[in-house]
């Protein structure tokens, strides 16, 4: 078989194993479709099968060892764009409506909506700039804001 038709017949194993979801990123089905796709290849090479049923889908032995290889491969881009992608809010601050500027990791963003304490989501950002981000008030309205305290 030639290289081309190959990846087509890849490329279509992957999207009957994967939900469509998945493919636009849901990373914890993809990791549970991967494990389980990998414990029934390694079932069907120990019994020296030639093709084996996942998800009632009968597939070539062979093919499935590419699959997984292109899961995996797939996950961990996944894994790499979500590390290195920043995210820049721009927040008006409601009392003298200057705009800050704050950038984060978008990995942490989603840990810190997730219910991660900002301190421990954004250990990299100073404490005025955690403010920004969760309530919008800029350094100095806060310093005058508690001045007295």
């Amino acid at each position: 078989m030639k290289t081309p038709q190959l990846r087509l017949l890849i490329k279509e194993i992957v999207k009957q194993l994967i939900p469509e979801e998945v493919i636009l990123g849901n990373i914890n089905v993809d990791i549970d479709t991967l494990k389980r796709l990998k414990k029934a290849y390694n079932k069907a090479v120990k019994e020296k099968k030639e093709s084996f049923l996942f998800n009632g889908n009968p597939i070539v032995t062979e093919l499935a060892k590419h699959a997984i290889t292109h899961m995996s491969y797939r996950l961990n881009l996944i894994k790499e764009e979500d590390s290195i992608i920043d995210i820049t809010f721009d927040r008006t601050c409601p009392i003298c409506k200057k705009v800050n500027s704050v950038t984060v990791k978008k990995k942490d963003y989603d840990r810190w909506r997730a219910g991660t304490l900002i301190q421990n989501a954004f250990p990299y950002l100073k404490p005025d700039e955690r403010e920004i981000l969760k309530t919008g008030i800029c350094n100095s309205c806060w310093d005058k804001m508690f001045k007295d305290i």
